[in-house]
């Protein structure tokens, strides 16, 4: 097993209550797109009917990070004419944004993708202007990404222009919106329809589109991508995503990191038991699988669908999608938050507060540090139809280093006491055994004279100072079953302890904590960063929503030679150090047990003194997430936006998810309103476009034809 990488975990926390988005509220306000900046500030844009005088148009709201409404909201199309469709935006590092959309009959023959730029103040760059050069039969689609500087990607959808019924084509921009080479095609397989692509750009302006395709992979629709570099020369070919292929994998979405990782969500019939659920796959930047498909959703009576998924820089990830009934009455949103690793973090979370009628179709951004908003429209929250309605969050306090190491060695200077000399003597080569990561191996283990001596915590954003008392110590005995650490006993106190903020991982908190030499040696050592949960006390000082578990091990003496299921000091290693010595060793030398620099006699009477084994643990129980349907009380500490109306004394209660037990029954179906008809289904304001469902597919919204 290799040393596993300690990565910033996103943890979920509201900050502030949920808020409405769009200001003209008549009528209907429709299917939210943000973005997001590397350093807060969002956009959200939408489709709203009759607010430009002629059908649907094009409308949107910035926002800097802390959620203040910069201006008002502002109609995104210049051509009124027709209805103005499927918005999409994207924002680049600084803030600068696009949006793009669809355009019933504005160039005389269907419909086109069209866009406007705008700089971070959200002033207009230029004029709108059309994607697509190919407009025979219809071009549409809702998707745009944009990399650091501004370069930017449009996909669609285009009806005839492969050869055969629907095809999915893209075009690249620079930064000043001048196309870059001509329109590409980017599905190679045209047999069939080829639609809803999604697309994400990394840092350099590499990109992957996502797709659905009729019968390509044997069973109605499945999801297919592409990637290509900042040039768009197609790397590789276009690959299947989904590994089950019954019935239907449609409607995906596609997130990517700064070096270009990347995962795809979508939606999947049948295959969670229950009609649709919500599915997902993670790739490294070569288009290699990382692990299997999985599914998003813990949830899966009736429907998980709609998803969309946002990265952060660092590959951390947040899945949104909507479900039926699982709000207690018709649909609501959710979202599931993974690191970087593909590991969940904590339960799936109800995002929206209000559930009365339907919240549906979530959209989510994400900046650089992986804090995040999700918008959704809601139906008669407002007063009048659907409208636009978000939530942000932010990073949860987090454990983002577990180091080990050889305090009073030749790498710290030989000081007993704590100090910045100690990080030159940080084990690059040990890292933590989690719980639930199979079997420990040599790299979590030690063979240090001292024993251990020496662990480093990082913590990201502590919610206070923090103390010892925020720690937990156990340790194992030197032999037997070490498997149950709940019957461990507890380590020797600490000798001492030190907080150095600002000196760990990215900024983060370093905490340093060192023993008296040979109190912990030959033997495991549990360390619990405490947090809000049974397992930390409740905790609420370290901002943790969940307690932190690791592990070191140490068997003096052992070059690693030992078994699969036991660490073992022998004669072997003894000869082996005595048939090695030299100078100059490194940290990582594996016969310098006492860190000296050098490989001597001493580290052979080291080895015959310290004879024995050491049981590698395998902890499959990792620690639970917190419990939020067992009535325990979660405390969170909640960042108000100055522009929301508050009372002093006043609180505000946010949910971070729902029980997995059936729903409520829903109350009785939303009385008809004479200009929505029940608000279940929108009409177009072109004559020829036949009244389409908001149940049905989005693109059934647009044409009747598909």
């Amino acid at each position: 097993m290799e040393p596993l990488e300690d990565r910033s975990l996103l943890s979920t926390v509201p900050v502030g209550p949920e808020f409405q988005v769009n200001s003209y509220t008549t009528s209907d306000q429709l299917y939210p797109a943000i973005a997001m900046d590397d350093s807060g500030d969002f956009v959200v844009a939408w489709w709203s009917y009759g607010q430009d005088g002629d059908g649907y148009g094009i409308y949107a709201q910035r926002y800097d990070a802390a959620g203040a409404a910069q201006g008002p909201e502002f109609r995104v199309n210049s051509t009124t004419v027709g209805d103005q469709t499927l918005p999409a935006v994207a924002m680049d590092a600084d803030g600068d944004f696009v949006v793009t959309w669809t355009s019933t009959g504005q160039y005389g023959d269907g419909d086109g993708v069209f866009a406007q730029r705008y700089n971070a103040a959200g002033a207009p760059q230029g004029a709108e202007f059309q994607v697509n050069t190919t407009t025979a039969g219809n071009q549409f689609g809702r998707t745009v990404a944009m990399d650091d500087d501004g370069d930017f990607v449009v996909a669609w959808t285009s009806d005839g222009q492969d050869g055969d019924d629907y095809g999915v084509y893209a075009q690249r921009f620079n930064a000043a919106g001048v196309p870059q080479g001509g329109e590409i095609l980017v599905n190679s397989y045209t047999t069939g329809r080829q639609m809803a692509p999604d697309v994400a750009i990394d840092a350099d302006g590499d990109f992957v589109v996502a797709w659905m395709s009729e019968f390509q992979d044997g069973s109605e629709y499945g999801v297919y991508a592409q990637r290509f570099n900042a040039a768009g020369a197609p790397q590789g070919g276009e690959t299947l995503v989904n590994t089950y292929t019954g019935s239907t994998q449609q409607f995906p979405a596609v997130a990517i990191d700064a070096d270009g990782d990347y995962v795809v969500a979508w939606e999947s019939y049948g295959q969670d038991g229950n009609d649709y659920g919500t599915y997902a796959q993670r790739f490294n930047a070569a288009g290699t699988p990382q692990g299997g498909e999985f599914r998003v959703n813990s949830y899966t009576s009736s429907v998980q669908w709609y998803a969309d998924v946002a990265m952060d820089d660092d590959g951390n990830f947040a899945i949104v999608w909507e479900s039926t009934g699982q709000d207690g009455d018709s649909e609501g949103v959710y979202l599931q938050a993974y690191n970087a690793s593909g590991s969940p973090q904590s339960v799936e979370l109800k995002i929206n507060t209000y559930t009365p009628f339907a919240q549906r179709f979530p959209a989510v951004a994400m900046d650089a540090d992986g804090d995040f908003r999700v918008a959704w429209m809601s139906d008669f929250q407002d007063g009048s139809g659907f409208g636009i309605f978000s939530q942000q969050f932010a990073n949860a306090p987090s454990v983002v280093g577990r180091e080990l190491f050889y305090n009073q060695s030749k790498f710290d200077g030989n000081t007993a006491g704590i100090d910045d000399s100690d990080d030159g003597a940080i084990a690059p080569d040990k890292s933590a055994y989690l719980p639930g990561s199979g079997p420990a191996t040599f790299d979590s283990i030690s063979s240090y004279s001292r024993g251990i001596n020496g662990v480093m915590v990082d913590v990201d954003s502590p919610a206070g100072t923090l103390t010892l008392a925020d720690f937990t110590f156990k340790m194992s005995e030197q032999s037997g079953a070490n498997n149950t650490p709940s019957t461990w006993s507890a380590a020797p106190a600490p000798s001492g302890f030190s907080v150095r903020p600002g000196a760990g991982v990215d900024g983060s908190d370093r905490v340093v904590i060192v023993w008296n030499n040979n109190a912990i040696e030959n033997r495991w050592l549990e360390v619990t960063v405490e947090g809000n949960d049974a397992a930390g006390g409740f905790n609420t000082n370290t901002g943790l929503l969940a307690s932190d578990l690791f592990y070191f091990g140490n068997r003096i003496g052992d070059t690693g030679s030992g078994t699969a299921s036991l660490a073992l000091t022998t004669a072997l290693d003894e000869i082996t150090v005595r048939t090695n010595m030299g100078f100059g060793a490194s940290i990582t030398n594996l016969l310098d047990f006492d860190r000296s620099g050098l490989v001597t006699a001493f580290d052979s009477v080291l080895s015959r003194n310290n004879l024995g084994a050491l049981t590698k643990i395998n902890l499959t129980n990792p620690p639970a997430a917190p419990s939020l349907d067992e009535g325990g009380a979660i405390a969170l500490a909640l960042a108000v936006p100055a522009t929301t109306p508050t009372a002093a004394g006043s609180e505000w209660s946010l949910p971070l998810g729902e029980p997995t037990t059936a729903p409520t029954p829903a109350p009785e179906s939303v009385p008809a309103e004479p200009e929505v008809a029940a608000a279940s289904s929108i009409e177009s304001a072109a004559s020829d476009v036949e009244q389409a469902s908001l149940d049905i597919d989005l693109l059934d919204v647009l044409l009747d034809e598909i």
